[in-house]
């Protein structure tokens, strides 16, 4: 999971815009740190506070543009992972840092899923 650090689809993204300095890389770096950041918390209230800044990233992510014949695959995976964060938050209501984990732990399946089908390594 450590590998996650990139963020959900950053690197997939970085081969679809070509541009490392563009909004969508630096929202799925901004993705990245935030997962990664949420992997290491102790406890539910520091990965909430890691959550609003993946939120952040994601919303900005959500709005970038990529390869014609490659939005709706990936329009599909941000969806997928809009749903997880959401599954996440109320996890994190109730407190529970192991339902927790196990979301995140789904989040780094969504990844491996979408950079497999836009073609990344």
């Amino acid at each position: 999971m450590k590998k996650f650090v990139t963020g959900v689809l950053s690197l997939c993204l970085v081969v679809l815009v070509g541009c490392s300095e563009s909004e969508l890389h630096k929202s799925m770096e901004g993705m990245g740190g935030a997962y990664k950041a949420m992997k290491d918390s102790q406890t539910a209230e520091a990965m909430k506070a890691e959550l609003d800044t993946f939120k952040a990233q994601l919303a900005i992510a959500q709005k970038q543009p990529v390869n014609p014949e490659d939005q709706n695959t990936f329009d599909e995976g941000l969806q997928k992972v809009e749903e997880q964060v959401a599954q996440l938050e109320l996890a994190l209501e109730t407190g529970s840092l192991e339902v927790a984990n196990t979301i995140l732990a789904q989040l780094r399946e969504i990844n491996k899923e979408y950079h497999d089908k836009l073609g990344v390594e």
